[in-house]
């Protein structure tokens, strides 16, 4: 992979057969970064499965984790996603708050809106410096959903418009 001599290694990556990706990890190790790189050459070919399966070999584990609900997220699994938020919600609960936030944000993307106003009113009572920012992310979710009296009723006391 030396920049000097070659294809670059992101063109190499998209040409490069499975066996002979597997032989360059075996050779230079398998670092999260490395890994990273594998996973997403499986992401590209729709291969989910064998990514999380890389996701899972991680070191640092809430990296792996938080891949593994991105995949699903791209995979268009959104219950599956939310799981994997709510393992990480045990396994780090000094970040809560973020794993939460990401529940809401799944809910929100896939039109799951009910839920998601539900997590972001958890997150008002539980963050309450972040008040405002929770405050928005209903308001918005209502707006989506098209239920604008409610939307309207949390836009107005919002103080944090942009």
């Amino acid at each position: 992979m030396d920049p000097e001599s070659g294809i670059p290694a992101s063109e190499w990556l998209g040409q490069v057969q499975e066996k002979e990706l597997r032989r360059v990890l075996k050779q230079f190790g398998e670092d999260d970064t490395t890994l990273g790189k594998l996973a997403q050459w499986y992401l590209a070919r729709q291969r989910y499965e064998d990514a999380r399966s890389t996701y899972r070999r991680f070191k640092n584990k809430l990296a792996g984790l938080t891949a593994i609900a991105s995949s699903y997220r791209l995979e268009k699994k959104p219950d599956l996603a939310v799981k994997i938020y709510q393992q990480m919600i045990g396994e780090d609960s000094e970040n809560q708050i973020k794993w939460k936030s990401e529940i809401g944000a799944t809910y929100r993307e896939f039109k799951k809106y009910e839920q998601a106003i539900a997590t972001y009113e958890e997150l008002l009572a539980e963050d309450l410096k972040n008040e405002q920012d929770w405050r928005w992310q209903i308001a918005t979710a209502y707006h989506e959903w098209g239920k604008y009296t409610e939307a309207i009723a949390q836009y107005r006391v919002c103080t944090n418009f942009p």
